[in-house]
């Protein structure tokens, strides 16, 4: 779902690694990484970001893995920046300034949905701006949840099939917000979704 006003997955295989965003459980987190290219702003809370080159698509994702994903499909037409940094609850995060200004800056925010990044509507009213928002998850039928997660099992990513209809989500959004870079999405978008469903 694309929202207007403003109200990043390589999937990577954690091997161990980190876990991806809270999901600690129930199968592995897969993940396929295309090499990065150009400044990518990664930031832990506090810290500084990268701004976006002159005529770069400014993009802000809430986890880990839809900034990922965004990458794949951006290319070099975005910068993308993710409010959450690696091994970071979801659900403890508290956004600071850098944060708060990345989304204001933003052309596209990404977040996950079922109530993995409801805090995203908090750091959106206190940054204001007229960027395009867009839920990842929208119309995606959800594995079952808990009793934390009665909407279904928010983290989709640990799908492969269910992570292509995010990327889909992701290439709409993209699109939206830059329609001059629309062959490109068109091109990598579907180079990557092969990627993942050769992991199913």
């Amino acid at each position: 779902t694309v929202r207007r006003p403003l109200e990043q997955y390589t999937l990577r295989s954690e091997h161990g690694r980190r876990n991806c965003d809270g999901a600690q459980r129930q199968q592995r987190a897969v993940c396929l990484q295309e090499p990065r290219k150009g400044p990518i702003g990664i930031a832990g809370c506090g810290g500084e970001r990268d701004e976006a080159p002159s005529g770069r698509l400014s993009v802000v994702a809430t986890t880990t893995q839809i900034g990922d994903f965004a990458r794949n499909v951006a290319g070099d037409r975005a910068s993308v920046d993710q409010l959450l940094p690696a091994n970071a609850d979801p659900h403890e995060y508290e956004p600071a300034p850098t944060d708060i200004a990345a989304v204001a800056d933003a052309d596209l925010v990404l977040e996950n949905g079922v109530g993995l990044d409801d805090w995203l509507d908090d750091v959106i009213r206190n940054a204001g701006g007229d960027a395009t928002r867009v839920t990842t998850t929208a119309g995606i039928t959800l594995r079952p949840g808990d009793d934390e997660a009665p909407a279904g099992d928010p983290h989709v990513w640990l799908d492969p099939v269910l992570a292509q209809a995010q990327v889909d989500a992701i290439t709409a959004g993209l699109t939206q917000a830059d329609p001059e870079g629309r062959a490109g999405y068109g091109e990598r978008a579907p180079a990557y979704k092969a990627k993942l469903a050769a992991l199913h």
